[in-house]
């Protein structure tokens, strides 16, 4: 079957058939939260994007999940996979876990970044509380207000076309309407149901936030996502705030979001439907949204691997920044508005 053109996440790094790769849909924050740590450690890996339904039909996702017994969703994304040893990484949270010594000592990079605490792990019931009371809460609410026709619409259909690491096939096949309306009514009815189902998820996500903002009030609560600097006499966040930060993003747009999964401002933040709009004005004001926020703009784009230029095959090389300064998007102003 048709394969997408990798994105490479090295400049000096092993031959492609040694590097893991990573499946991913791009502009998934799973899929996220999952690059992002895996650049902060300077592991060098292969991405390989699909977009929505295509994950499904054309990538090897299933099958190489199949290998893992006991899954209920075989073609979710991420899923990391190393070629050489025959070993798969099932979802984010292991390229996330502090404790996966097989993917530290095999493919730890030379510069992991120290201005994040990347040996704490993450307390079995926050990874429990983000993975079922914040992550498909914020993809539901997201989509609730792009799989709409409009705004939303035109939102949706912009970041399929704009995924230029995925297969060109996939992007031509959905730039027909016939064939995107199709997805986007398919993904409603997954993941979106109907507005009472979404405003549901709403509560659900309410109530996980509130409790987690009363967390970083507290001293003792914030230890879990931020942890003293010995020798900078600050603080570092931790791999459960990255977490946090990702899985938040749906519903924070981050400025900085545009500018790692597609390397440009796609939509405006003025672009977008109101309803979203007013979606991520109130969840910026929470404790979590500003953590969210902060996070993005401090270490995402400030990562030892950023964007570089398009290659002729549609592929988007990840290379290594000449420096630690942030790097700006051209959405900074749009999306601070």
């Amino acid at each position: 079957g048709f394969s997408p053109a990798p994105s490479e996440h090295a400049a000096a790094s092993p031959s492609r058939s040694m590097m893991p790769t990573l499946y991913t849909i791009p502009y998934s924050h799973y899929c996220d939260a999952a690059r992002w740590v895996l650049e902060l450690r300077d592991i060098p890996f292969t991405e390989a994007g699909y977009l929505p339904g295509f994950h499904m039909m054309t990538s090897p996702v299933a099958r190489l999940r199949g290998r893992r017994l006991g899954t209920s969703r075989p073609s979710s994304t991420p899923l990391l996979y190393d070629a050489e040893a025959g070993n798969i990484g099932t979802d984010s949270w292991e390229c996330i876990d502090s404790t996966n010594e097989r993917l530290l000592t095999k493919f730890g990079g030379r510069n992991p970044s120290t201005r994040v605490d990347l040996r704490t792990p993450i307390p079995k019931e926050i990874q429990a509380l983000l993975d079922t009371e914040v992550g498909p809460q914020t993809r539901c609410l997201a989509y609730s207000h792009v799989l709409q026709e409009g705004k939303g619409e035109a939102a949706f259909s912009a970041w399929l076309q704009a995924a230029n690491h995925t297969g060109w096939y996939q992007r031509y096949a959905l730039s027909f309407n016939v064939f995107r309306t199709k997805l986007s009514h398919g993904m409603y009815n997954s993941m979106v149901k109907n507005p009472e189902f979404a405003m549901k998820q709403r509560e659900v996500l309410h109530k996980a936030v509130s409790r987690l903002d009363k967390m970083l009030e507290s001293k003792e609560g914030s230890k879990v996502f931020f942890t003293s600097d010995a020798e900078g006499g600050g603080r570092r966040p931790t791999l459960a705030a990255i977490a946090l930060a990702a899985l938040m993003y749906p519903v924070t747009c981050p400025p900085e979001i545009n500018q790692v999964i597609y390397g440009k401002t796609i939509i405006p933040f003025k672009s977008l439907p109101k309803g979203y709009q007013q979606e991520i004005a109130h969840w910026r004001s929470t404790r979590c949204g500003k953590l969210s926020l902060d996070l993005y703009k401090k270490y995402r784009l400030s990562t030892p691997l950023r964007m570089g230029d398009s290659s002729g095959n549609g592929a988007v090389q990840r290379v290594k920044a000449p420096s630690q300064q942030p790097l700006v998007s051209g959405c900074l102003k749009d999306c601070s508005k």
